[in-house]
């Protein structure tokens, strides 16, 4: 995407902020995903979701692909769960921390596991 002018401005990392008792991040900074989260590592310790606008392709110069945020986040103990993508080359990530989703899949499957079986198994 091409932009006519630019514009300096200051940032500061979320880490700086020292957060604390939040567990989901929602990000949209325009292809600027994986510096926000370089900039996260001790917010990420708390974090347990995250949902971010992600790129398939580098729309914005220089900005970071979903391959990147996935590889990032899995080194920082979490997965992708889903992405939906509009009918551009983006769309919005949502992300768990491992731990989390594994308990999820486990008691979905137990739960599943008893729901469906036959009555007629003997105790």
């Amino acid at each position: 995407i091409p932009f006519k002018k630019s514009e300096t401005v200051k940032v500061t990392t979320l880490d700086s902020y020292n957060y604390t008792g939040y567990n989901l991040l929602v990000m949209d900074t325009q292809g600027y995903e994986l510096q926000v989260l370089q900039g996260a590592k001790e917010t990420l310790k708390s974090i347990d979701y995250i949902i971010t606008e992600a790129n398939l392709d580098e729309i914005f110069s220089g900005c970071a692909k979903l391959t990147q945020l996935v590889e990032f986040l899995e080194h920082h103990g979490f997965t992708l769960i889903n992405f939906t993508q509009n009918e551009f080359l983006w769309g919005e990530a949502f992300f768990i921390r491992k731990d989390l989703a594994i308990q999820h899949y486990r008691d979905k499957l137990i739960n599943n596991a008893f729901t469906h079986a036959p009555e007629n198994i003997p105790a």
